[in-house]
């Protein structure tokens, strides 16, 4: 068996990454591939912008000033001044770590701040 070097790429400026429905924009993005083909991203800007089309069609919008990106375990962390958008619920706090595979994320705050979310009521589906 033949293992590859680790491999990595940093891009500056207006940075736009994609891969599947998964879109992100950053002013700085530096990614790695491991020898085993497992995919790694940092980004840094004012701000770095996420979105991502979700299973159940809606889109996920994120936004911080860096984030770490982890393909092999399909982890992605915003790190300051971080916020989540799902479909009209709001997660802020300076810490999120959000799931790609399973959708969930956990919000974080430093000692003196708060994490703040906000809960839309579902619509009632009026056929009901």
């Amino acid at each position: 068996m033949r293992i590859k070097k680790n491999s990595q790429t940093v891009c500056t400026g207006n940075v736009i990454a994609t891969q599947g429905t998964m879109n992100m924009r950053a002013d700085k993005v530096t990614m790695s591939e491991d020898a085993f083909g497992k995919q790694f991203a940092k980004g840094e800007g004012r701000p770095v912008r996420f979105k991502q089309k979700l299973d159940s069609g809606e889109m996920l919008d994120a936004e911080s000033l860096r984030f770490d990106y982890d393909g092999a375990k399909g982890e992605m962390i915003l790190i300051d001044k971080a916020w989540v958008k799902k479909g009209q619920d709001i997660v802020m706090g300076d810490t999120i770590n959000y799931n790609l595979n399973t959708e969930f994320y956990q919000a974080q705050s430093k000692p003196g701040n708060r994490v703040n979310i906000t809960i839309n009521p579902k619509k009632k589906d009026a056929a009901k």
